[in-house]
């Protein structure tokens, strides 16, 4: 008697998900998105923070060897050739048009005209991401955010106190400053004229100036060559 053959035993079966398990998926990894995407978020402006404070100290530092080569800061000894205070009429240059020309090795008087303009790296490294246009302002030194604000520079005038540094070298660029009382004394409070001296803190120093993550002049994350 022969025996008898066997049926080979066919896989098991997978059970497939239903439609309530794939919705209980899609909800936790949603729900593990959103509590990453914040964090994530934060690390991003940190490090475009950080690029443009190395940035501002990259420019403080060049204009410092500026002046130990020249006996002034950048934009110091021709204050009067563009400074709208000095010279009574509306601003032609800014004071970050005037850093980055010292910084980049160029005249700021070719901008605009027909002279051609090539940026290298002379007192600070040249990266063309620090160049751009704001305000209808060309060859702006601008930070190292996704959405760039102008770096504002602000040499000392003569003079003692917070009004040495004047807030017209850069006001077309601050739309949340309105006058010059605001901008002396939240950035520059350190300047006040001390009651024993008759000397300011910082006189004849300059100011660098960049907006912080919030992408907002005038707030706690404010970035500073101070």
């Amino acid at each position: 008697m022969q025996p008898r053959m066997q049926r080979p035993k066919s896989p098991a079966r997978h059970k497939a998900f239903t439609l309530a398990e794939l919705l209980i998926v899609v909800v936790i990894i949603g729900l593990l998105a959103l509590m990453l995407f914040p964090t994530i978020g934060a690390v991003i402006q940190k490090y475009y923070a950080m690029k443009t404070k190395t940035w501002v100290m990259s420019f403080n530092g060049g204009a410092q060897q500026y002046k130990i080569d020249n006996q002034f800061y950048p934009g110091q000894e021709d204050m009067d050739a563009w400074d709208p205070v000095a010279a009574g009429e509306p601003v032609t240059y800014t004071g970050s048009q005037v850093l980055a020309a010292h910084m980049f090795g160029y005249e700021y008087t070719d901008i605009g005209t027909a002279t051609i303009i090539n940026p290298k790296s002379l007192y600070a490294p040249y990266d063309p991401k620090m160049l751009g246009e704001r305000e209808g302002k060309p060859y702006t030194l601008v930070d190292g955010f996704p959405t760039p604000r102008a770096i504002c520079y602000f040499p000392a005038a003569e003079g003692l106190g917070r009004a040495q540094y004047r807030f017209d070298h850069n006001s077309v660029y601050l739309q949340e400053i309105t006058t010059s009382a605001i901008f002396q004394q939240y950035y520059l409070r350190e300047t006040r004229i001390e009651a024993d001296t008759s000397e300011a803190a910082r006189t004849g120093d300059f100011f660098i100036l960049a907006a912080g993550a919030d992408r907002i002049f005038k707030t706690d994350d404010d970035i500073t060559n101070w």
